[in-house]
C-alpha cells in the first residue's frame, strides 16, 4: 500500500528476491505471514541501509542550497532530464510528478532525445537511455531489462494474414526503431535462444517510437523494436495483438546516466537519480506485469 503496488506485483518482486537469495524469506503458510530465519536476518541488515539512505536524501534535499538554475537566496532548483522517445513522453512524466509532490522545491526541465555527449558536457543533468553505455566520466545505474514482442493490429492480420514463423515475415511490412538512445537489434530469439534474423519484405525505419506504435495500430505493419510495456494501453484496448508468440528481439537495459562530477557536487541531482532508479524498477515491473498478464505469457521467456 505504501508503494502503491498491486499485491500480485509485490508477490512477484518478493519471489525474484528469494530466487536471488536462494532461500524462502517468508513463511507463507502462517497467518499472518512471518519471516524465515534468513528473511529476518536479511531484513535486519537491509532495513537500516534503506532508512539511512532515505534520511540522507531528505536532509540533503532540504539543505542542498542554490543550483545553477536558481539564485543564491533561492532554495528552489531545477533538474534537467531527457529520455528516449516513448518512455520520455509517457512513463517518465508521472514519476516526475510523484517526485515533485514529495519535494515541492524541485522543478524539472524535460528535454527530447538529448544525447550521451550532452550528459558528458553537462548540458543535461540526467539521461534515461536504452543504449549500453560505459563511459569513465558517467555514473550509470540500470533499472530493468525490458522485454519486447512483435505486435500488429487485428485489421493488419485480416488483410495480410498471420505469420506462423520468422520466414513468413518476408511477406510482411516491418516497423523498426532507430536512434542513438535506442539499441537496434535485428536478431530474433525464441524462448531465449538465438535463432533467425528478422527479414521483413519491406521495412519502415523511424526514430519516432510513438509514430511506429501508431502506425502499427493503423494497420501499416508489424512493430518489432518496441518494449512490450510501451504498447500496454493499446494491447489492453485490443488495438494491438501479439504475433509469433514466443519470438522476440534481444531485450535491452534501461539505464540512468549522470555526470560523475554532478553526482559529487550536486546532492539534489544525486538524490533524485538514486530515487528514480529505485522507483522506476518498481514502475516498470508493474507495467510489465500488466501487459504479460493480458498476453498470458511469462516475461522471463523474453528477457535473454
Amino acid at each position: 500500500m505504501e508503494l502503491n503496488l498491486a499485491p500480485a506485483a509485490a508477490s512477484r518482486m518478493l519471489t525474484d528476491l528469494e530466487q536471488s537469495v536462494g532461500e524462502a524469506l517468508l513463511n507463507r503458510r502462517k497467518r499472518p505471514m512471518t519471516g524465515t530465519l534468513k528473511g529476518d536476518a536479511l531484513f535486519d541488515v537491509v532495513a537500516p541501509i534503506v532508512e539511512n539512505f532515505e534520511r540522507f536524501c531528505t536532509e540533503n534535499l532540504s539543505v542542498a542550497g542554490a543550483s545553477a538554475s536558481a539564485g543564491p537566496a533561492d532554495d528552489r532548483y531545477v533538474i534537467s532530464i531527457s529520455a528516449y522517445q516513448g518512455y520520455g513522453h509517457e512513463c517518465l512524466p508521472p514519476l516526475l510528478q510523484e517526485y515533485m509532490k514529495i519535494h515541492p522545491n524541485v522543478s524539472f526541465s524535460l528535454y527530447k532525445e538529448k544525447s550521451i555527449a550532452d550528459v558528458e558536457r553537462g548540458e543535461v543533468d540526467v539521461l534515461v537511455t536504452a543504449s549500453d553505455v560505459q563511459r569513465p566520466g558517467l555514473w550509470r545505474e540500470d533499472t530493468r531489462l525490458l522485454p519486447c514482442i512483435l505486435a500488429c493490429s487485428p485489421d493488419y492480420l485480416r488483410r495480410y494474414g498471420t505469420p506462423e514463423s520468422p520466414e513468413d515475415l518476408a511477406h510482411h511490412i516491418g516497423l523498426e526503431r532507430i536512434g542513438e538512445n535506442f539499441p537496434v537489434s535485428r536478431g530474433h530469439l525464441y524462448r531465449n535462444r538465438q535463432s533467425h534474423q528478422a527479414r521483413f519484405g519491406q521495412t519502415i525505419y523511424s526514430e519516432d517510437s510513438i509514430g511506429l506504435r501508431d502506425s502499427a495500430v493503423a494497420g501499416i505493419g508489424i512493430v518489432f523494436d518496441l518494449p512490450a510495456e510501451f504498447m500496454l494501453t493499446e494491447i489492453l484496448r485490443g488495438e494491438l495483438v501479439q504475433v509469433l508468440r514466443g519470438w522476440h528481439r534481444q531485450p535491452f537495459q534501461r539505464s540512468v546516466l549522470v555526470q560523475k562530477e554532478k553526482m559529487k557536487t550536486r546532492p539534489e541531482i544525486a538524490a533524485f537519480a538514486h530515487w528514480l532508479v529505485r522507483r522506476e524498477r518498481e514502475a516498470s515491473f508493474e507495467r510489465e506485469f500488466k501487459v504479460f498478464s493480458v498476453l498470458g505469457e511469462e516475461p522471463k521467456n523474453y528477457l535473454r
